[in-house]
């Protein structure tokens, strides 16, 4: 893959990033106020919710895709002797799971079962997030 071509799909792994962590970050705060809404809200939540929803999973698609293309195309293989990316792709599987636990939720809410969000997971999504930033940005081992 040639440089250019390698700087392209960078930015365009980078815009899916920002996708994904801003539709997880915001279908979170969504799903909170989803619970605390009347029943005469529910319908235009579920609306939301499937909208931020898909953002995000077209975010993670682009993210996947490109990292994908990045990992295979490169020579020397960044999987071979590269610690920082083994870790990276380790947050990048936590994120995954992140995602799908957020997609279950909104499953459950568009049933009916509507329940308070764990405190925990936007301040997981964004350690996660900064985590893959800094693996990236500085490639420290």
């Amino acid at each position: 893959m040639d440089y250019e071509t390698l700087k392209w799909i960078r930015m365009i792994h980078l815009y899916g990033m920002l996708t994904w962590v801003g539709g997880l970050v915001g279908l979170s705060f969504i799903l909170k106020q989803h619970a605390k809404a009347s029943e005469a809200a529910y319908k235009d939540f579920i609306e939301l919710e499937k909208g931020t929803a898909i953002a995000m999973d077209i975010g993670a698609t682009i993210v996947i895709a490109c990292g994908l293309a990045m990992l295979f195309s490169i020579s020397p293989s960044p999987l071979k002797g590269q610690g920082w990316m083994h870790a990276k792709l380790l947050l990048v599987a936590v994120l995954i799971g992140l995602h799908g636990f957020q997609r279950m939720r909104v499953g459950k809410y568009k049933r009916g079962n509507v329940t308070a969000e764990p405190g925990w997971l936007i301040p997981a999504v964004e350690i996660v997030a900064l985590g893959i930033i800094v693996l990236a940005s500085t490639r420290p081992f």
